[in-house]
């Protein structure tokens, strides 16, 4: 039984690493196969098919990425709504950045944006709709007392994300933007910092121009 874990657990790492640098369309099972040392045969009795073996990665790479940053660390789940905000920022660049297997989320997330599959809607309510809807109840207290639609808040909400999605780019595009290759925790503290004071001041402008109406 351990052996047939571990055959299983070893194709799933292997079909993280491949569908993370080439996307669903360009990953091949054959690839898949041959770097985790399995035959193909394999994927079909642990996974049925190429799509489920999809499912099974943004599973994995999700659970593993909100585990190590979570969006809401419980250390300051009783903060003030700014606190909270910079803290889910914090953790969103964290995971654009890692360099490890936490940061497969994010480049799963690229290549998804940059050609979907027909598994993207399921794909968006498992694991992008919980992070927005997180950054959402935020804006909600930041914006309480004035007169506020979803729509707004859905707007602030997708300029917030943004701003730390961007980065999620692969890392030549990253170097010629910015000029910088690499980044360390100085760094992405420093990003997150900045992102947030931005969006603290544009959620500001936001409440006056509502209240104002």
């Amino acid at each position: 039984m351990a052996n047939n874990n571990n055959t299983r657990q070893n194709i799933l790492d292997s079909a993280c690493m491949v569908f993370a640098d080439k996307g669903y369309h360009r990953a091949t099972i054959n690839e898949i196969c041959k770097k985790a040392g399995a035959n193909i045969a394999l994927v079909n009795y642990y996974f049925r098919d190429k799509a489920s073996l999809y499912d099974e990665v943004w599973n994995q790479s999700f659970e593993s990425t909100s585990r190590k940053f979570p969006l809401n660390d419980e250390s300051d789940s009783s903060g003030s709504p700014q606190e909270r905000l910079h803290t889910a920022i914090h953790a969103m660049l964290r995971r654009v950045f890692a360099t490890d297997e936490y940061g497969i989320f994010s480049r799963l997330m690229v290549q998804e944006m940059s050609c979907p599959t027909l598994t993207l809607s399921n794909i968006v309510d498992r694991t992008i709709r919980p992070q927005s809807e997180h950054i959402c109840g935020i804006i909600r207290e930041l914006l309480e007392g004035s007169k506020i639609e979803q729509n707004t808040i859905n707007e602030c909400m997708t300029s917030i994300m943004g701003q730390c999605i961007i980065f999620a780019s692969n890392r030549h595009f990253r170097s010629r933007l910015l000029g910088k290759d690499d980044f360390c925790e100085e760094d992405v503290v420093q990003l997150a910092n900045h992102i947030t004071r931005f969006s603290l001041a544009g959620l500001e402008a936001v409440k006056e121009d509502l209240n104002q109406t």
